[in-house]
């Protein structure tokens, strides 16, 4: 409060100058494929070429990712500050859970994908007769990107503060009578997740989809064999979590949390939303056949079941210091 009795803004002095730069680095990344989703919503189809099928039959797809994004812009504010600590811990874990999923594999594929089409091409993206035009795959890509890797930090930060100290108290301890099941669990979603990673990666490897337009084939490949990778990742990561419940040695985040929070993140994201666009029939996905949708089903349950799995593991693994997520 000043002197003249006006209620003046300071700034939170709680929250680290390094998350308020990722709060607004997010936000900035955000926003170029934020105004692009309003103009194509409201009809203005910039950055489209007259021939994309993307003119007709789009505006739900437009909705709904455009509805994503503004849910990003919440998690960037949530994660940043105070009173996102306050908020349930599944209203931030589930979309940082799908968001994450969602985003890494561009933060992965798009710098690879653009380095490959310089030495090749000699330009960043060079499609032929492709649902968008060049510099608005630039943009969007560029933008999901840069995206995916501020959200892991930022995450990572809000984690550390909101429940890093609760991790690092917990005990060494007996695992417990409920240890069979979880290693059950963990090794069907690692089988399910090993599954997915073969699909993928043979969809890597293989032939392309015949719809996809001249310049897409080697970003097709590279898509798939990432997220091939990452179901890979989770894979690894939920034998590792359950393997050290086994023991009964503390569950500490380590690499083993990430890899599996992620590949099942992706999973789960990536076929729960090419799932739903064949059961409505989007434009496009009448041309996927019975192998790409029995991969995308089986990704969602792998995904399922590697998440629910894990938070199992983390609440058990912590139960006596009381350190599952609230």
């Amino acid at each position: 409060m000043s002197g003249d009795g006006k209620r003046r803004w300071t700034p939170d002095r709680s929250v680290p100058r390094s998350m308020v730069a990722l709060r607004y680095g997010l936000i900035a990344a955000i926003l170029p494929y934020l105004v692009l989703k309003v103009l194509w919503v409201a009809g203005v189809m910039v950055g489209v070429p007259d021939s994309s099928p993307a003119h007709d039959g789009w505006q739900g797809a437009n909705l709904a990712t455009l509805a994503l994004d503004v849910v990003a812009v919440g998690l960037a504010l949530a994660f940043t500050q105070r009173w996102g600590r306050r908020l349930p811990a599944w209203s931030v874990l589930v979309p940082a859970w799908i968001g994450t999923g969602f985003l890494t594999p561009a933060a992965v594929q798009v710098p690879v994908g653009f380095v490959y089409s310089l030495l090749t091409t000699g330009q960043p993206v060079r499609m032929t007769d492709g649902l968008v035009e060049d510099w608005t795959y630039t943009v969007v890509y560029s933008s999901f990107a840069l995206q995916g890797v501020l959200l892991a930090a930022a995450f990572a930060g809000y984690a550390r503060s909101r429940w890093g100290d609760r991790y690092r108290s917990a005990a060494d301890g007996e695992p417990r009578s409920t240890h069979g099941v979880s290693m059950v669990l963990a090794v069907t979603g690692a089988a399910l997740a090993a599954v997915v990673a073969g699909l993928r990666l043979s969809a890597a490897l293989g032939t392309p989809d015949d719809w996809r337009a001249d310049g897409w084939p080697a970003l097709v490949r590279l898509g798939a064999g990432v997220e091939g990778l990452l179901a890979c990742c989770a894979g690894a990561g939920i034998l590792a979590l359950a393997a050290t419940s086994r023991t009964g040695r503390r569950l500490r985040p380590g690499i083993a949390v990430p890899l599996a929070f992620v590949g099942s993140g992706t999973m789960t994201a990536y076929g729960l939303l090419r799932t739903m666009a064949a059961l409505a029939a989007l434009p496009l996905s009448d041309l996927t056949g019975p192998v790409p949708r029995l991969t995308e089903f089986t990704a969602v349950l792998a995904g399922v079941v590697v998440g629910i799995t894990g938070s199992y593991l983390l609440a058990e693994g912590h139960a006596r210091a009381g350190v599952f997520p609230t």
